[in-house]
């Protein structure tokens, strides 16, 4: 039953995730598939889906620098404030 090891994982651990640039990434069914002369190519939907995450991490990344802006402003307002409420109290 080696070939049950081969399919499911690396020694006892089952579904081993692979590091790569998007994460942990789990290729076992690729693996099969290559073991058995298969599809070798990535099916379409992966790509599309690839192709998304990264257009979500672009406009994630996008949506950072606008809340850092916002909070930059935010403290600059609130540091104004301040230093008018001190300067009234110290007419007073």
């Amino acid at each position: 039953m080696i070939w049950s090891i081969i399919f499911n994982g690396c020694g006892g651990h089952l579904w081993v995730p692979l590091i790569g640039i998007w994460g942990a990434i789990s290729y076992s069914s690729l693996m099969v598939l290559r073991q058995y002369r298969g599809l070798r190519k990535v099916p379409d939907d992966v790509a599309e889906f690839t192709e998304k995450i990264r257009d979500l991490e672009i406009h994630l990344r996008g949506r950072d620098k606008e809340v850092k802006w916002q909070r930059e402003q935010h403290q600059s307002y609130v540091k104004e404030k301040k230093e008018e409420f001190m300067r009234q109290q110290q007419q007073h």
